[in-house]
């Protein structure tokens, strides 16, 4: 469906941007809609990449793509098993002998399955004060750099004593599980770091020229990186390496909205490229988009990639948040579209936007249906078996409360409300967004813990 707007529609659309950029404070956004032969139907840049210099954002401003990096390294891998160096049903152990948990594969890693609770998170910094790097080094060419992350990764890895469950059993976001991937496609991939085999079988095969994995960097086009204090203020002084783990594969990339448009072309052509060619097979694009586990309410992840269904069509994509990083990539193989968007400002609602662009496009309404999000009605004493705190090794912390018959909700200070609307869901309002999470009952009906952020947060006992 290569839908085209309407001059009413095209307003609606650029009016709902307007108001995420208003509410989420975004400096700098950009916004594509493309379709499978590469065509551009939207494209749309916001505010500034300095603000300070007054320097537009551009389609070739580079900015980091946090966690949409997961998609690269998950398709590195399934390269790794085109050419039989890698078999995602194989245990972890087979490639990273020194791995603590025999029990668990490596596609349990890609899926975010492993049974692994949200560890604390660490910079780079964190491993690089221990080495004697020459100052203008890049630590993700280092092989000596990797070596000591993949040191300090397996030591957090056994150091492991509460697990979701089983491998494959449930769904936890695992920025760790992705870190150590890409460890073992620099291992596995004939390359000397990560970022080299980016360099070499991906970046340069898709023409993105604009994209790279790198620490240490001086573009005219780059961005400046915006955050909120705990004041309240924004601030500019947040550098990747401020957010950024020694092994990048969780979210060390920084593209542009142009070479964006390029990967996602690829997905939508099922890997194969402009020339015919394939970066990846069509079987592994079709593994990684297919459903390997409950991630939320109506969505799965695969291979570094999750869906959600709307309308018509099945979304598949990804996100990202960092300290002045927010991004979206999604498309979906019934309508023939995706879309990218990217915001050098934190906890900008991206996903909102992509999704109301994807139906927009599609031909359907812009507005999320509310279908299945209606409030019902728990017994008082099961809502009560909810209130408490949830934290996590991250630092997430949460608060239920009850006031008749809704949550009160405090995520990291912030305060909202949230209902019932199924047995075991609530939906939390937000600002732009709202949010479902998921409560995990125990045999005997206590709680354990919720879902929410895509991660399983334990009730502290």
């Amino acid at each position: 469906m290569n839908k085209v707007l309407t001059e009413e529609q095209l307003k609606q659309l650029e009016n709902y941007i307007a108001h995420v950029i208003e509410t989420d404070g975004a400096r700098g956004l950009a916004v594509a809609v493309i379709n499978s032969e590469g065509e551009t139907l939207y494209q749309r840049c916001y505010g500034f990449r300095d603000a300070g210099a007054g320097l537009p954002y551009t389609p070739q401003t580079r900015q980091g793509i946090a966690s949409v990096t997961k998609s690269f390294t998950a398709l590195a891998v399934m390269q790794l098993m085109d050419r039989g160096l890698v078999n995602p049903e194989a245990p972890v152990r087979k490639y990273v002998p020194d791995f603590p948990h025999p029990d668990v594969l490596v596609r349990h890693l890609l899926s975010h399955s492993g049974g692994y609770l949200p560890m604390r998170r660490k910079n780079c910094r964190d491993v690089l004060s221990q080495l004697s790097l020459p100052a203008d080094a890049d630590p993700y060419l280092s092989p000596e750099a990797a070596a000591a992350g993949r040191q300090e990764l397996l030591e957090d890895f056994a150091g492991q004593k509460e697990f979701t469950g089983i491998p494959g059993e449930n769904f936890s976001y695992s920025n760790d599980s992705y870190a150590l991937l890409s460890e073992i496609v620099r291992e596995y991939g004939g390359e000397t770091s990560f970022a080299a085999y980016l360099d070499r079988y991906v970046f340069s095969p898709l023409g993105m020229t604009g994209s790279d994995l790198r620490l240490v960097f001086n573009t005219g086009e780059e961005s400046k990186l915006y955050d909120r204090l705990p004041n309240g203020e924004m601030s500019d002084h947040w550098t990747p390496a401020d957010d950024m783990g020694i092994l990048p594969g969780a979210g060390g990339i920084r593209s542009t909205l142009e070479d964006m448009k390029k990967y996602v072309q690829m997905y939508l052509n099922y890997g194969r490229l402009a020339n015919g060619s394939h970066l990846v097979s069509e079987y592994a694009v079709r593994e990684m988009t297919r459903p390997h586990i409950t991630c939320d309410l109506n969505a799965y992840y695969g291979y570094g990639l999750m869906s959600w269904a709307t309308n018509g069509m099945t979304v598949w994509g990804h996100g990202g948040d960092q300290h002045g990083v927010a991004t979206q990539i999604d498309w979906s193989y019934e309508s023939g579209l995706g879309c990218v968007v990217l915001a050098n400002t934190s906890q900008v609602t991206t996903s909102a936007i992509s999704a109301a662009a994807m139906r927009l496009f599609s031909g359907y309404p812009m507005e999320r249906s509310l279908e299945g999000l209606t409030p019902v009605v728990w017994p008082r004493e099961k809502m009560e078996r909810l209130v408490g705190t949830y934290t996590e090794a991250e630092e997430n912390v949460v608060e239920l409360g009850i006031a008749g018959d809704i949550f009160t909700v405090s995520i990291d200070g912030a305060q909202t409300i949230a209902y019932p609307i199924n047995r075991h869901y609530l939906l939390t309002k937000r600002t732009v967004e709202d949010m479902t999470v998921e409560v995990h009952f125990a045999e005997d009906g206590s709680v354990t813990a919720i879902s929410g952020g895509y991660r399983i947060i334990p009730k502290v006992k």
